[in-house]
């Protein structure tokens, strides 16, 4: 007796599950993107606000003739003042 070969071809069912799948990992992929993007852009965002501060802070002390850390103590407390009268 001899042995015939297996279709494997289980017709559009099997291929839309395969497609499915596909879709599924792709979709995976672009999530796992996008989240990396945001991050990069995120510690980007970090990097660019701690460099403005620094020369804000830093134009502040010049003209007020203040240390650097007294000018920021100054504008922290003076942002919350104003945020508790609202």
């Amino acid at each position: 007796m001899e042995t015939k070969p297996v279709d494997l071809d289980l017709g559009p069912t099997a291929s839309m599950r395969t497609l499915r799948k596909q879709i599924s990992v792709y979709g995976k992929t672009q999530r796992i993107v996008i989240e990396k993007m945001a991050e990069l852009r995120s510690q980007k965002d970090d990097n660019y606000f701690n460099l403005a501060e620094k020369f804000l802070y830093g134009e502040f002390a010049i003209s007020l003739g203040m240390s650097y850390d007294e000018v920021k103590k100054y504008v922290v407390n003076r942002v919350e003042q104003l945020n508790n009268d609202d």
